[in-house]
């Protein structure tokens, strides 16, 4: 139970009729004219000659009830306007709130940043240890030879068919074709 009186302090007067949709109106009367068409083809109290000038009567009726419905509502009336307009939105369509310059992803790169800066600072960082002077004849993989002409097993030879290998006279591209 409500302690708050919500009832507005002047009661509209209901007239008993409400705001309709004439297209809904003019469709379902379309319809239900097209189904008792079927049901008459199907009960064979039309025949073929009769179907072409029957078709059309249920959207010829559906027309003139959509025209009568359009010409009977009462636009000019407040209680007319506030029943159909009064679950509508007012103002421009697609109006939104005016958006901020800078968007969220542009907040969370600078935040990003943010914390990054202040770990970096915040953070004690140990001296890398020094490295052992490197041997200029030995390479840094095992399986790469230190001078490019040697292979790196001596068991494996530079295979003269070899598509990367430069010095193979056949790899050309006239005889590629």
């Amino acid at each position: 139970m409500s302690t708050i009186d919500t009832r507005p302090e002047n009661p509209v007067k209901r007239s008993g009729r409400h705001p309709i949709n004439v297209g809904h109106l003019v469709m379902g009367i379309a319809f239900l004219g097209i189904v008792l068409v079927w049901i008459l083809v199907e009960a064979d109290a039309v025949t073929g000659d009769d179907i072409r000038w029957l078709l059309p009567v249920p959207w010829v009726l559906a027309g003139v009830a959509g025209l009568i419905a359009t010409t009977r509502r009462h636009h000019d009336t407040d209680d007319w306007r506030e029943a159909a307009y009064s679950a509508h939105e007012r103002g421009w369509v697609g109006h939104e709130e005016p958006r901020p310059a800078v968007d969220d992803l542009d907040e969370k790169l600078a935040r990003a940043e943010r914390e990054v800066n202040v770990r970096q600072s915040t953070s004690t960082v140990a001296p890398p240890e020094p490295a052992d002077p490197a041997d200029p004849a030995d390479p840094a993989d095992p399986a790469d030879p230190a001078d490019p002409a040697d292979p790196a097993d001596p068991a494996d030879p530079a295979d003269p068919a070899d598509p990367a290998d430069p010095a193979d006279p056949i790899d050309t591209k006239e005889h590629d074709r």
